[in-house]
């Protein structure tokens, strides 16, 4: 349920976020890929949560043992938007 995906969508947030995610930005390059990231996980999130697509469109990934969940789409969506 809805539940489950928030779950899935919040688990981002451990494990390995600050090496996907890096904390310390030095150069408009780093920014802009943190921008791109930040924004396929929103995409990601939002469309899992409201069923936008089907469970086909999305693949789950790990990081250091936490389940992560993305669109395949959203990479799209955001070359779009930058």
């Amino acid at each position: 349920g809805a539940s489950g995906a928030l779950r899935h969508c919040l688990e981002l947030v451990t494990g390995s976020f600050a090496v996907v995610f890096p904390t310390k930005i030095a150069t408009e390059q780093q920014s802009l890929m943190l921008v791109k990231r930040l924004l396929a996980v929103a995409v990601s999130c939002i469309t899992y949560l409201r069923g936008i697509f089907p469970e086909s469109a999305y693949r789950t990934r790990y990081m250091d043992g936490n389940r992560m969940v993305s669109c395949c789409f959203a990479q799209s969506v955001v070359k779009g938007l930058l």
